[in-house]
C-alpha cells in the first residue's frame, strides 16, 4: 500500500481551501474522464496533492485531510461500498507508518477524514459526475464552501495553531498535537471501526 501522506503531520495555512475550489479541481479532472466517477476519482487521488478543508467539529483544527477522504473514499468503493474495508485500509496505512516511524501517524485529521472517507464511498455512485456528488456531501456536512473570510481565519487559526505547537514532529510527542496527547485517541479505535452514523454533524473525532 503506498502511504497516503508519510511526511509529516503539520497542517499547512497554504493548503487549506474552500469546498468549490476542490470541486472545480475535480470538474476539470472530469473532463477526461466524463462519465466514470470512479476512474475521475483515482485521478484526483494520484495527484497526492494534500488540501485541507473547513469543517465544524472535525478533528483538533475543525479540519478534512482531502487526501485521506478521497483515498478512503476509494479504497471503500473498491471494497464492495463496505465502509468497513475502507476505514480498514485507513488503519493499515496509519500502522504502515508507525512501522516506518513516520511523523504523520495517527494525526488528528486522518481518523475523522478516514470516517468521512468511507461514508462517501458507501454512497458513490459511478454513473454519477463525481464533482455533483462530492459538492452535495460537502454541503451537507457543513464544509465552508465558498466563504474567502472563513477561508481566511481558518487558516490564521492553523497558523496559531502551528505557532503555540511547534514540535508537531512525532507521533509520541508531548505537543498538544500528538494524537496520543489530544485526549482523541479512542478515535483509532472503536469509533472507527464502527463509527456513529452521519454526517448530519460532528463531535471531536467522530461524526455523530
Amino acid at each position: 500500500m503506498n502511504l497516503i501522506d508519510p511526511d509529516g503531520r503539520r497542517v499547512e495555512p497554504a493548503n487549506a481551501i474552500t469546498g468549490n475550489q476542490l470541486i472545480q479541481m475535480i470538474v476539470d479532472i472530469e473532463k477526461t474522464f466524463p462519465n466514470n466517477s470512479i476512474l475521475a476519482l483515482r485521478q484526483f487521488n494520484r495527484l497526492g496533492t494534500d488540501y485541507y478543508l473547513e469543517a465544524p467539529g472535525v478533528g483538533t483544527l475543525n479540519a478534512i485531510d482531502v487526501k485521506h477522504m478521497l483515498n478512503v473514499a476509494f479504497v471503500t468503493y473498491s471494497g464492495g461500498q463496505k465502509g468497513g474495508s475502507g476505514r480498514a485500509g485507513g488503519h493499515i496505512n496509519e500502522l504502515i507508518q508507525l512501522l516506518n516511524w513516520s511523523p504523520s501517524v495517527y494525526s488528528p485529521e486522518d481518523v475523522p477524514s478516514n470516517n468521512l472517507g468511507a461514508q462517501f464511498g458507501e454512497g458513490l455512485q459511478m454513473e454519477l459526475l463525481l464533482s455533483v456528488q462530492l459538492r452535495a456531501f460537502l454541503e451537507q456536512i457543513g464544509v465552508n464552501m465558498n466563504d474567502p473570510e472563513s477561508l481566511e481565519a481558518f487558516k490564521k487559526a492553523i497558523q496559531a495553531y502551528n505557532a503555540a505547537n511547534q514540535n508537531q514532529d512525532s507521533v509520541f510527542s508531548d505537543d498538544e498535537s500528538s494524537y496520543w496527547h489530544s485526549g482523541e485517541n479512542d478515535a483509532a479505535g472503536d469509533n472507527m471501526w464502527n463509527p456513529p452514523p452521519g454526517p448530519s454533524g460532528y463531535r471531536g473525532n467522530n461524526f455523530r
